[in-house]
């Protein structure tokens, strides 16, 4: 008989909670101060249909959604079978033979696109409304101090829900994807439940987070350096109405800032492999993996464009758009002057788009007998300095890479695709402009 392994835990994402109420709070104020002031739109209603509704709406759904996931999780193994329990609202029961399950994962859940667009619906109102409105009326309307008061509280709400995406367990067997919620757990109860799925605890030893944050920048140094220029360029085009770049473009920049600067700093969704070649650690903050069985690995460089998220190809070509048409505003628009400003600041967005937008990633593809898996390779170099971080040894190495992985590029059909598709998205503007076209993207 074998040894029954078990483990059990409740599982609650309670920073959505704190963000569900957070945003439940701005409604409540907005309302409480209803008379602070009428929008007039063929009628006259209050501002809280502005100001209030749609964070209110949003915190309905966030807390609806943690409440409905909440489970109380039980996972046990015993004679060659995984048993999953979950109970609390839902009441859940599977029982999987071990030999049936091709891949075990603890993973975030960061890239689904209905988390994307909450973000995008919060940002845009956090800067467009209640931002923007308190700058503009402060002084001159009392309802100023109560957007400014929402604003912050919308914002700080924005950075939870961003930076402190949910975990799951996710289990693939030939037949169906089973997630499990998951929640973060002792160093003592993440080993039991490495042994209950039958995953050696040497896995979870790991550097120090200092330590983790700090490679994963060297590693992803250009997408840090991206993603820190779009938040400075998002906030400076929020508080300042000298440069104007579109009306969107400020939030579109913070949107994709923090979605870049998530990924380098939790290092997700890279993993490295273990001496075990079925087992893939995660260069995440917080401990993730994953365990796959015996496959057919094939690992390839990826140059093409669907490595990234669809709602972060929108965003690119949407800047693109706009640093073409405002950085050669004086050529389309014969009452403008050219403006070393808006010039300079439209190269740099392009050229950082370009080098974000070209950069490769080492894809191992996992072939299992009906399906596939694509596990991305965290790639790193090593430092001469040993402990030291040289600015000048990573910049050099990281453009030499960067130049050396063009090499290829007549025998790399993604990569030429993505070329191509780089160049049309930035000549569009100036024919659709250059022939009359009014301007889609405001």
């Amino acid at each position: 008989m074998e040894k029954s392994n078990n483990i059990s835990y409740f599982a609650i994402h309670i920073t959505h909670v704190i963000v569900g109420f957070l945003l439940l709070s701005v409604g409540i104020i907005t309302v409480l101060h209803f008379d602070y002031g009428n929008i007039s739109f063929l009628f006259a209603v209050p501002q809280f249909f502005l100001t209030g509704l749609v964070p209110t709406l949003i915190a309905l759904l966030i807390l609806f959604r943690v409440l409905t996931e909440a489970e109380k999780v039980s996972i046990s193994s015993k004679n060659n079978t995984l048993e999953l329990n979950g109970s609390w609202i839902r009441k859940k029961n599977r029982k999987l033979k071990i030999s049936s399950i091709q891949y075990i994962g603890l993973k975030y859940r960061e890239t689904r696109m209905k988390r994307w667009i909450i973000t995008a619906v919060l940002v845009v109102f956090t800067i467009e409304v209640h931002w923007q409105n308190a700058i503009d009326l402060w002084g001159y309307a009392r309802i100023a101090p109560i957007l400014l008061l929402c604003a912050i509280i919308l914002s700080f709400a924005i950075v939870l829900f961003v930076f402190f995406p949910r975990r799951f367990i996710e289990i693939g067997t030939n037949e169906e994807t089973i997630l499990i919620p998951y929640r973060n757990l002792s160093k003592t109860k993440t080993q039991q439940l490495l042994e209950v799925l039958n995953i050696s605890p040497d896995n979870i030893n790991r550097e120090k987070t200092i330590g983790i944050i700090t490679n994963n920048i060297v590693d992803g140094l250009f997408s840090f350096i991206f993603s820190i220029f779009l938040l400075i360029f998002g906030i400076i085009l929020t508080i300042t109405p000298v440069i104007f770049y579109g009306s969107f473009t400020r939030s579109i920049g913070i949107i994709l800032g923090m979605k870049l600067l998530l990924r380098v700093i939790n290092g997700s969704p890279f993993y490295y492999k273990t001496e075990n070649d079925e087992i893939y650690i995660g260069r995440s903050i917080q401990f993730t993996f994953i365990k796959t069985s015996k496959a057919e690995v094939d690992q390839r460089i990826s140059f093409s464009p669907l490595r990234f998220h669809y709602f972060e190809i929108a965003c690119y070509i949407y800047l693109i758009f706009q640093a073409t048409r405002y950085s050669f505003r004086n050529i389309w628009y014969g009452y403008t002057d050219f403006s070393p400003l808006y010039f300079i600041i439209g190269i740099v967005l392009i050229s950082l788009i370009f080098i974000r937008w070209f950069n490769p990633l080492t894809i191992n593809k996992i072939n299992f007998k009906e399906y596939s898996i694509n596990v991305r390779v965290a790639k790193s170099f090593e430092l001469a300095g040993k402990g030291r971080l040289s600015t000048k040894e990573i910049l050099t190495k990281k453009m030499g890479n960067f130049i050396s992985d063009f090499k290829p590029f007549k025998n790399d059909k993604s990569l030429v695709i993505s070329f191509i598709l780089f160049i049309l998205f930035l000549i569009f503007p100036w024919i659709y402009i250059l022939f009359g076209g009014n301007f889609i993207i405001i």
